[in-house]
C-alpha cells in the first residue's frame, strides 16, 4: 500500500527544498484519473456496515449505530452516481385558465323555489 502511495507522487516536480508546490499539486490532482470502486464491492461494503450497525443497534449503542447507517446510505448514494438524472415529466395543466370561467350569483330568487339559488357558470372563449 506504502508503495502505491509513493507511485501516485512520483512524476511531481518536487523543488529545491523537495516540497511540490501548491499550484501544481492543485493542477495535476484536477487531472488525475480517479478509479471508482468496483459496484459489487462497494456493495459487499454497504452491506456489511448495515449489518455491523444492526448488531450495534440491538447491543444498545445506538450512537455508534447512527453513524454506520449515515456512513452507508453515503456509500449506497455514491452507487446512483454516475446513473443521469432525468426530471420527472410535466403535469399536465388541468386546471382551467382563470379568464375562463365567470360565476355569477344572484341572490334574489324566485317565488316558486324555496332554497334553490339562481347560481350559474358562464364559460367564456368556446
Amino acid at each position: 500500500m506504502e508503495s502505491d502511495f509513493d507511485a501516485l507522487f512520483a512524476n511531481f516536480d518536487k523543488n529545491a527544498d523537495g516540497k511540490v508546490s501548491w499550484p501544481e499539486f492543485r493542477d495535476k490532482l484536477n487531472n488525475w484519473e480517479w478509479r471508482m470502486t468496483e459496484r459489487s464491492a462497494l456493495e459487499e461494503k454497504v452491506e456489511s456496515i448495515y449489518k455491523q450497525a444492526y448488531k450495534l443497534r440491538m447491543q444498545g449503542n445506538d450512537k455508534e449505530s447512527k453513524d454506520l447507517l449515515t456512513k452507508a446510505l453515503r456509500l449506497q448514494g455514491s452507487l446512483t452516481k454516475t446513473e443521469p438524472i432525468e426530471p420527472p415529466p410535466p403535469i399536465p395543466d388541468t386546471m382551467p385558465h382563470r379568464g375562463d370561467f365567470f360565476h355569477l350569483k344572484v341572490l334574489r330568487k324566485d317565488p316558486g323555489q324555496t332554497l334553490n339559488d339562481k347560481s350559474q357558470t358562464y364559460k367564456f372563449n368556446k
